[in-house]
C-alpha cells in the first residue's frame, strides 16, 4: 500500500466512520466492505494519531502510539468474540486518536480502550 492509498483509507474512515470517544481517546470505526475469509483479519487497526501541536517531542508521540497499539492488541479479543457470532462477516477498521495534553499511563489508555470497545459492542454499526 503506497502513501496515497493510506491517505485515502484514513480519509474514508474518518469521514464515513462512527466516532466513539472516551477521554483521552477517540476511535473512528468503519465497517468495511471486505468479506472475511481465512486470511483476512476481523478487526484491523489502521492507524494511531497524536497531535504534534500537543506533544512537540517525537519520543512522547511515539510512546503514546505504542501504548495505544499495545492496549488495542491486548483487548482485541473483546470485539472478536462478538464478531464471530454476528450475522455480517465483515472487517472493522479502527483509527485511534489521542486527544489529551498530558503523557498518559498504560492504565489510563487501557481503561479508555476497554470502554470504547464496550461502546462499539453496544452500538449497531452499519
Amino acid at each position: 500500500m503506497n502513501k496515497n492509498e493510506k491517505k485515502n483509507v484514513h480519509y474514508t474512515i474518518m469521514k464515513y466512520g462512527t466516532i466513539f470517544s472516551e477521554f483521552p481517546i477517540s476511535a473512528f470505526v468503519l465497517l468495511s466492505k471486505k468479506e472475511i475469509n481465512s486470511k483476512n483479519k476481523k478487526i484491523d487497526l489502521v492507524g494511531t494519531l497524536v497531535k504534534k501541536k500537543s506533544f512537540k517531542k517525537a519520543i512522547h508521540r511515539n510512546r503514546i502510539k505504542r501504548l495505544l497499539r499495545a492496549s488495542f492488541f491486548l483487548n482485541k479479543y473483546l470485539l472478536e468474540k462478538k464478531i464471530e457470532f454476528s450475522i455480517h462477516k465483515k472487517t472493522y477498521q479502527i483509527i485511534f486518536s489521542y486527544r489529551g495534553f498530558l503523557l498518559p499511563t498504560f492504565e489510563d489508555i487501557n481503561q479508555s480502550v476497554k470502554k470504547i470497545f464496550s461502546e462499539i459492542l453496544e452500538e449497531k454499526i452499519s
